[in-house]
């Protein structure tokens, strides 16, 4: 290709970028992402620990008792499941919140309903 072509598709397609990155849902859906990303962060903190420092043959074998070790996993591996799994909630109410905020709405009320109807039904 040459250059005139190659700028040509360039400029195509820093366009359909700009038109794709301006869709109100695909930045909620960023923004929301980023919003909860401490969660995500604290779930590999948890998991890290969890498989390699409180392993039974890991680090701590001589100092820490393998029984305690295990109860330990266990509830790492509890903090983990629970922070992963509260995400999917959150994101759904941060999505609602930041999709309202972005209509120029900024009553959060309808994030609570959502959440509150999806657990009842």
């Amino acid at each position: 290709m040459d250059v005139k072509k190659r700028e040509a598709l360039m400029g195509k397609f820093v366009l359909t970028a700009q038109k794709i990155g301006n869709q109100i849902y695909l930045r909620t859906l960023r923004d929301s992402f980023a919003t909860i990303m401490p969660l995500f962060i604290l779930a590999g903190i948890a998991i890290l620990i969890n498989s390699v420092v409180l392993d039974p043959s890991g680090w701590f074998q001589n100092m820490i008792s393998a029984d305690t070790m295990a109860s330990w996993q266990n509830w790492g591996s509890i903090i983990t499941n629970a922070t992963l799994n509260i995400t999917g909630i959150i994101l759904v109410i941060t999505n609602v919140i930041k999709l309202r905020k972005k209509a120029g709405k900024h009553l959060s009320f309808p994030a609570l309903f959502f959440l509150c109807k999806r657990t009842l039904s």
